[in-house]
């Protein structure tokens, strides 16, 4: 077990908040992120029946261990049939930083979490590339898997217009010696076949 481990919100805001936040992320705070959940099919991108790179929302309740601990079985949590954003609403991508420069139509969609966030999958290909969170400044709940503050800007001034943010972690530990799904090559062969990447 590595000994290099980091506390931060990767690549993204820090403020006091955050740095205290990983003492509401014990498990019986976390049974259940997904009070935002809908069964009906949220807002969805353009040209959804020909992208080939998505992040999609679920559409049933998900264990809070999974967010709050990157742990368990997310391979068959069913995924709204159309993405929240498509490959057709980004720009740009920067791999490097993994900022996303989008249509602003698509920022109209975006969910608005609560507290406990709103989880996303990202598709590449139709494929399950990795797990992730929309979150918001206001939240004091880690997360152990990508993170989207989708109300980022109003911290960080310097993030380009229209632009999001996907951060490792939300405000929790990790190795960075383990693997980052961000950076998986599913996801940079997908857009850099769309002409995507920055």
């Amino acid at each position: 077990m590595s000994n290099n481990i980091t506390w931060a919100n990767a690549g993204g805001p820090r403020r006091s908040a955050i740095r205290t936040c990983s003492a509401h992320a014990s498990l019986g705070s976390v049974v259940d992120v997904s009070s935002h959940t809908q069964l009906a099919e949220p807002a969805v991108a353009k040209s959804t029946l020909t992208n080939s790179f998505g992040i999609h929302l679920t559409i049933e309740p998900v264990d809070g261990r999974i967010t709050a601990y990157a742990k368990g079985d997310w391979s068959n949590i069913r995924l709204a049939e159309f993405p929240v954003i498509s490959d057709a609403d980004i720009l740009t991508y920067d791999f490097t930083n993994h900022l996303m420069m989008l249509e602003p139509e698509a920022l109209k969609r975006l969910p608005r979490p609560n507290a406990s966030g709103t989880p996303f999958v990202v598709l590449a290909n139709g494929e399950r590339v990795y797990w992730g969170i929309f979150m918001t400044l206001s939240s004091s709940i880690s997360r152990a898997i990508p993170s989207i503050v989708i109300d980022e800007h109003m911290l960080d001034t310097n993030l380009p217009p229209n632009t999001l943010r996907i951060s490792r972690v939300y405000a929790a530990p990790y190795s960075k010696d383990d693997p980052d799904p961000r950076s998986d090559d599913r996801t940079r062969r997908t857009l850099s076949a769309l002409h995507k990447l920055k």
